[in-house]
């Protein structure tokens, strides 16, 4: 019965999903053009991108909860506020690992297809390049009142409704039956795919990873969502400062195109001494061989 229920909210979840991504993919153009906004501006495109957080992730998460569980906001793990150190350890890891992210966006960024694919290649490259486009129209803007926008927007509310569907909804489910790893890694992996970039998948996995086990250790669902935040933030933050004239370029750095790449290496060691040594110090683990979701199903 219980494995019948586990496997039937997920059918639930991935119903909803489906729905709400229709209504997204279909409504928000007709909306978008009904306003009268061209779509390629950057007020179009940041409609677009704040409908598709609150109609694609956050209402289909809601609706999940509420339809699963007697008590959503726990399933969600909403009842759980962050603890100060929580949020520090997120922020010293950020500093520690960005130069091995780096390094691994940029070699996952220049990837060479085989001859056999190269067509195939060229295609994911073109379609990679026209939603960084998009993203760089959002992004090219000096004004104050834009930088706002955009660390509400691309910062605050994709890091909100991303993390609602991906951790608090479809892992919270996935590792109610005691899957806790295995949950973790597929939903990172379903998160880099549905992302549609090739070039920046492993990155992208290896961050859905790393917000799946922010939740598995401390059971609050703040916390991924400030950790999506900050990295999302600060890309807006020193897009808005490049707008502006300041020639900081936090995307290079400990970057190295040839080479042993030392910054990497001891940035990757790093953070794997920081998360072996001081994880229990900054992130609340849960109960041994407790799933990450203490809430009773309905």
């Amino acid at each position: 019965m219980a494995q019948r229920r586990y496997y039937d909210n997920l059918l639930i979840i991935a119903g909803l999903f489906l729905v709400f991504f229709v209504i997204t993919i279909i409504g928000i153009p007709l909306l978008v053009r009904t306003l009268q906004i061209d779509s390629q501006t950057r007020d179009g495109l940041l409609i677009a991108s704040a409908l598709q957080a609150l109609v694609m992730f956050i209402a289909p998460s809601l609706v999940a909860a509420r339809a699963i569980s007697r008590r959503p906001g726990e399933f969600l793990t909403l009842n759980h506020p962050p603890r100060f150190l929580a949020i520090l350890g997120v922020v010293f890891a950020y500093l520690i690992a960005l130069p091995a992210l780096n390094q691994l966006i940029y070699w996952n960024d220049n990837i060479v297809f085989p001859d056999a694919l190269a067509t195939w290649g060229e295609t994911l490259r073109e379609m990679e390049d026209t939603a960084n486009n998009a993203s760089a129209i959002m992004l090219d803007t000096a004004g104050w009142v834009n930088l706002v926008e955009n660390l509400l927007v691309i910062g605050l509310l994709t890091a909100i409704g991303e993390e609602l569907f991906f951790r608090g909804t479809l892992q919270n489910a996935a590792g109610a039956g005691g899957h806790n790893h295995t949950a973790i890694w597929v939903v990172a992996l379903i998160f880099s795919a549905m992302h549609m970039q090739i070039f920046g998948f492993v990155p992208r996995l290896l961050l859905g990873a790393w917000f799946g086990y922010l939740l598995f250790w401390t059971r609050s669902i703040y916390v991924p969502i400030i950790a999506h935040f900050l990295n999302n933030g600060v890309v807006v933050v020193f897009a808005w400062l490049k707008a502006n004239g300041t020639e900081l370029n936090l995307d290079n750095l400990g970057v190295v195109e040839y080479g042993f790449p030392m910054p990497a290496f001891v940035s990757a060691l790093a953070t794997i001494v920081f998360l072996i040594y001081f994880r229990r110090f900054f992130f609340q683990r849960p109960e041994k061989g407790a799933s990450y979701y203490s809430a009773e199903y309905a």
